[in-house]
């Protein structure tokens, strides 16, 4: 489309907007811990429950760096639940609520995960136990709102992304030996299939000027089709008000249902280059003239509505990825400790940016059962790409350059068995 390049300039003034609500989302399982032979708490019922958190007091090392300006402090809690149906096949699900304190805003997440995991292998001298994995998991919100943005030299207020969503399919085969003196080695590798979608975006207020012309709009929403609807609009310059109701925008293109000027009520309103129109009581009437009279240029409206849209496409995508990882874990008497390393390819749309393709992730937990079927733990996650790999809603062409810094998580918890 001829003006595709066009809407995608003007893309990049929602940057801020779209960086802060993508990123704190929290949604991807700890791969890096997956075991064909998972500790057992209990035959019955195992749950885990734990507090997550990144902030400038557990970032003792400051390994977020300057990221941790971009997305605030993360805290939440999960909870995970673990069925052993068989000896050998199980399956879990997992929720998490999450709450994001960025200067003024805060942002309400939740997250979800269900597996099924069955072990077709026992482990036979040098041969290893196997097991298949198949999960689903993903994130989304309501609405993340951010309290006031700038976009394209125009400035909104209560700018809100609605219903942001990520849905992944994914399978894995996973190979554990234990080995002597307490130690287990684990490693897998893994695939799936992911989306990532939006609902829409919506703004309380957007103003911007030009030539003297001030223009503010109220009520609008960024629709998927690249038009943009107001439900009010004033354009002032030089004490001359003009008021519309019933606003669309797209490229070179303003229609309006009713506008107000000089005592005046027109209907029907169409404003693009070099040409202004309306109906007034029943009759068409060429308005080009009429608002030369003011001092009010086409091409300065045009120019400010034409800084008003949002390309869905370049945010929204399907993708597949692959992983791969081993762990390490020892367990002597009541201590177990694990340590892993995770790495994940990812294969986005074409239309996407693929500054970043893959991320490494090392996972550490220390663990003490402090009574039959009872233990509490500690655990870090440390990764390269920040959250990509646990991300994939953080992820898009907007975002792309900011995924060049670390990131880190801490959870503590504890796990009980029934």
């Amino acid at each position: 489309m001829a003006h595709g390049c066009r809407w995608g300039k003007r893309m990049r003034g929602l940057y801020s907007v779209l960086f802060f609500w993508v990123m704190p989302v929290y949604a991807a399982p700890l791969d890096g811990l997956l075991t064909a032979l998972p500790e057992t708490y209990s035959d019955k019922l195992t749950i885990e429950a734990g507090y997550d958190m990144a902030n400038d007091t557990v970032d003792v090392f400051n390994i977020r760096g300057d990221v941790a300006s971009d997305i605030g402090d993360y805290a939440g809690g999960h909870v995970r639940v673990v069925w052993p149906v068989t000896k050998h096949f199980q399956i879990d699900g997992s929720l998490w609520k999450r709450g994001i304190d960025y200067r003024e805003d805060t942002i309400k997440l939740d997250s979800w995960q269900v597996g099924a995991q069955h072990r077709i292998a026992n482990q036979k001298g040098f041969l290893p136990a196997l097991a298949l994995r198949m999960s689903a998991w993903g994130s989304r919100s309501d609405a993340v709102t951010k309290s006031s943005a700038t976009l394209n030299g125009l400035t909104a207020t209560e700018v809100s992304v609605h219903q942001p969503e990520d849905r992944q399919y994914q399978a894995d085969m996973l190979m554990s030996w234990k080995l002597s003196d307490g130690w287990q080695l684990d490693t897998f590798a893994g695939g799936g299939h992911g989306k990532v979608k939006i609902g829409n975006i919506s703004v309380a207020t957007i103003t911007g000027s030009r030539n003297g012309l001030t223009v503010s709009g109220t009520s609008g929403v960024l629709n998927r089709s690249g038009v943009a609807s107001l439900g009010a609009v004033t354009a002032e310059k030089d004490g001359n008000t003009f008021t519309g109701t019933g606003v669309t925008v797209s490229e070179n293109l303003i229609r309006i249902d009713a506008l107000e000027f000089s005592g005046l009520t027109c209907s029907e309103v169409s404003v693009s280059p070099g040409e202004a129109s309306c109906v007034l009581n029943g009759t068409p009437l060429q308005l080009t003239g009429f608002l030369s009279a003011f001092d009010l240029n086409i091409d300065d409206l045009l120019a400010l509505s034409n800084n008003v849209g949002f390309n869905y496409g370049q945010v929204e995508y399907d993708f597949n990825y692959a992983q791969a990882g081993l762990a390490l874990s020892w367990h002597k008497d009541n201590w177990r400790m694990r340590g892993s390393y995770l790495w994940q390819k990812f294969n986005r749309d074409s239309g996407v940016s693929d500054a970043f393709t893959t991320v490494q992730t090392v996972t550490g937990e220390v663990a003490y059962r402090i009574s039959d079927g009872k233990a509490v733990f500690v655990r870090g996650q440390l990764m390269d790409r920040n959250l990509m790999g646990e991300t994939p809603l953080a992820y898009n062409s907007l975002t792309a350059s900011r995924f060049d810094k670390m990131y880190g998580l801490l959870t503590l918890g504890f796990v009980m068995g029934f």
